[in-house]
């Protein structure tokens, strides 16, 4: 509880959960975001201060206070950083507790019976340095790792047990997400307890091969004709309706070294749309037990597919396009079909639209109108890509 505005009667019942055993950390000296535009906070010099309204219950408020800061389970810190420290000594631990600390990822973490389903985020994601940390879960059992771009669920081997909780070492690219869920009900695949701190280890790529050569075909997309659409149900008024309708133009690119679309003559820096990348490769041996990725390198931010010798497409991580193709690979000649997808911001730059379009945080700031102003952004399948053995 930080806010300085708390309601007598909502004290009264917290003196009561305190009573019960709830731990309440009355945390004074903060300040809460009003707006991020103008940097504009509002200050809360001391928790529980007063109440929300001119109710002459400030007094009996203040009393209440003292009578729940005078219980076991309650405490207060005059800052913010001390609060962790504050809830532990209170005996209070996160389910999805980081082993240290760590300011770069987020966590959510849902309870379904045995299963605990767990969400980490690099939400850092303009560095360039990839994050490593451990996530301790409440019990024991076996930890998988979610695709979720092709639901496909594998055993995730970097995990240990340590004081009947489940310790998962986890290694996220700038901007990538994860998915985890530890099966309780499941024996440990690690059952040897070690010490709660350690280096984390992630295993080491090891390269197969470096597809380089690429036949690249871009589907450019463009307003088309609009399509008016007449209906006449016969009450005696005709409805009309006009439907702009989307041009697509196929601009094969031949083959080549991978390179923004605005670097590649037959396409330019006015197009938006869909490229379509293919090539093939050569896998001498596939060792058992191994996992093999395709790691795209960069898609310029764009969503995309991968399709290995005709099989399903497989979706991958913007921030981080590197897709698990074991299952589809083989020895000897395979092929590859990479598909991604650009914003439409280059097409509307050279249709002019941001020309008429306000800035709308020059408005929200006060400052002097402008135009919304953009440039020529990098689309498309820029690599390296690389096939890698983990």
């Amino acid at each position: 509880m930080f806010q300085s505005a708390l309601d007598p009667d909502v004290a009264a019942r917290l003196v009561e959960l305190a009573s019960a055993g709830a731990r309440i950390v009355l945390v004074h000296g903060t300040k809460e975001l009003k707006q991020l535009l103008t940097n504009s906070y509002t200050e809360h010099e001391r928790a529980a201060a007063r109440t929300p309204g001119l109710d002459g219950r400030d007094a009996e408020l203040a009393a209440t206070v003292t009578e729940l800061l005078a219980l076991p389970t309650v405490t207060e810190v005059d800052d913010a950083a001390d609060t962790v420290e504050a809830l532990r000594a209170l005996g209070v631990t996160g389910r999805a507790e980081f082993v240290a600390e760590n300011r770069s990822v987020l966590s959510h973490l849902r309870e379904d019976g045995d299963l605990l389903h767990l969400y980490v985020y690099q939400f850092l994601y303009e560095t360039e340095a990839a994050t490593r940390l451990e996530v301790a879960l409440p019990g024991e059992g076996t930890v998988y790792r979610i695709d979720a771009w092709s639901g496909s669920l594998q055993p995730y081997g970097e995990t240990r047990v340590d004081g009947g909780r489940t310790i998962v070492s986890i290694e996220l690219a700038p901007g990538e997400t994860a998915l985890f869920t530890l099966d309780r009900s499941a024996a440990p695949a690690v059952a040897a307890p070690t010490s709660a701190t350690r280096t984390v280890t992630v295993p080491v790529p090891v390269p197969v091969a470096t597809l380089s050569e690429w036949h690249i075909a871009v589907e450019s997309w463009d307003a088309g004709e609009l399509q008016t659409i007449t209906e006449d149900r016969g009450l005696g008024y005709t409805s009309r309706e006009v439907r702009p309708l989307t041009a697509v133009t196929r601009l094969d690119a031949g083959s080549g070294a991978l390179r923004p679309w605005k670097d590649i003559p037959e396409v330019g820096p006015s197009v938006s749309g869909v490229g379509e990348y293919s090539t093939e490769f050569t896998v001498e041996t596939l060792a058992e037990g191994a996992r093999y990725v395709l790691d795209l390198g960069s898609t310029s931010g764009g969503l995309g597919s991968v399709r290995i010798n005709g099989a399903d497409p497989r979706g991958f991580d913007t921030s981080h396009p590197v897709v698990d193709v074991t299952d589809d690979l083989r020895t000897g000649s395979n092929t590859v079909v990479v598909r991604v997808a650009s914003s439409l911001n280059n097409r509307l730059l050279a249709r002019g639209y941001y020309d008429s379009v306000p800035d709308v945080f020059a408005e929200i700031t006060g400052s002097p109108e402008a135009m919304q102003r953009t440039v020529v952004r990098d689309h498309g399948l820029v690599g390296p890509v690389t096939l890698q053995r983990r």
